[in-house]
């Protein structure tokens, strides 16, 4: 039987290369002190030749140096896509999201920053240039655009970085994503409201919402009629919800309960004479748009949490570009009683 290649180790690859032990054990961790371009040279040696390296010994050895403490391994960029501002603190999902992930990171010891994508008088290149000079390792796109694809030269850069977005939406199968179960979200409504004696359950959407996730609130909603022998009632579409537009679709259809991600819907209820809770269930989507209604809690802080374990994990993978079998991490939802539903009658022994 022939002996087994010998493993290559860090004296082998920096003999091979022509460089230092040091400078190879710095390519390997993703250091942003060495050139790039030299980086991904020794490390694409290093794939070729086999070398894996000890993840303890690493780690002990990195301490023993310092005599300290590892606190930050390198640096995530927190990236906004929007137009025509970052938009970073204009929705509450969204600062959840980033706090999920700048949360995570420190704890996985990175740092975080942020950075947008069409800030003004700053090119596509001019961002890469900033991204490198700051030492960035990994990419995660925090708040998107949904309207506006990203340009090519955009997906380039993002293809250079481990990269994970929050939402697979619009992105689809492109990369690496953390999502909320927007199917599940409009399931775990309908079955609260089945508990509590509603039969007329009716779904009130954007329909540019709904198609942004796909159809999943829809396709929640028309199972649980389905598999529950319920009739389903005709999704709210057409244009942007108005009260003119809520009222029609109210009058015409009669529910007795309404899902729903209209943070006004129950001012729009109250001008019809149906006070929610005692005339109408009504549930809202996302609890952090209302305090006082029964409501699914789509815990983004989770999802962004999520998201910087993606990256972080390509990082120490040293994966980067766009994944041949991407990822979809789907965190579940939470339910948050409320008054503007009937109280849960008590189970029977």
């Amino acid at each position: 039987m022939p002996p087994s290649p010998k493993k290559p180790t860090l004296r082998s690859l920096a003999e091979q290369l022509g460089v230092s032990k040091s400078t190879v054990s710095l390519a390997l961790s993703n250091s942003p002190l060495l050139a790039a371009e030299t980086g991904e040279r020794i490390r694409k040696t290093a794939r070729a030749a086999g070398y894996t390296p000890d993840a303890v010994m690493s780690h002990l050895l990195a301490r023993l140096r310092t005599g300290r403490d590892v606190r930050f391994k390198g640096k995530i960029a927190v990236l906004s896509s929007c137009r025509p501002a970052p938009l970073w603190d204009a929705y509450e999902c969204q600062r959840r999201f980033l706090a999920g992930i700048e949360q995570r990171a420190r704890e996985l010891g990175y740092s975080t920053e942020r950075h947008w994508l069409h800030q003004p008088g700053q090119s596509i290149a001019a961002l890469r240039r900033i991204l490198r000079a700051r030492g960035i390792q990994g990419i995660a796109l925090a708040v998107q655009d949904g309207s506006a694809p990203l340009p090519p030269a955009a997906l380039e850069l993002l293809a250079e970085y481990p990269f994970a977005t929050t939402e697979r939406y619009p992105f689809g199968r492109l990369t690496h994503s953390s999502t909320v179960n927007h199917y599940e979200a409009v399931s775990v409504a309908c079955e609260q409201l089945a508990l509590r004696g509603y039969r007329r359950i009716g779904l009130y959407v954007n329909p540019a919402t709904d198609r942004f996730v796909h159809g999943r609130f829809t396709a929640g909603y028309l199972y649980h009629c389905d598999f529950n022998g319920l009739r389903a009632l005709p999704v709210a579409s057409g244009p942007e919800p108005t009260a003119a537009h809520f009222r029609a679709w109210f009058r015409k259809h009669k529910p007795d309960a309404i899902i729903t991600l209209v943070s006004c819907a129950d001012v729009w209820l109250r001008t019809l004479g149906a006070e929610p809770g005692r005339d109408v269930g009504l549930v809202h989507l996302d609890s952090t748009e209302v305090s006082d209604w029964a409501a699914v809690d789509q815990h983004f802080t989770e999802v962004g949490a999520a998201c910087a374990d993606l990256v972080v994990a390509q990082i120490q993978r040293d994966e980067r570009g766009l994944p041949e079998l991407p990822k979809l991490v789907t965190i579940e939802v939470g339910w948050r009683d409320g008054p503007t539903v009937r109280p849960r009658p008590r189970a029977r022994v």
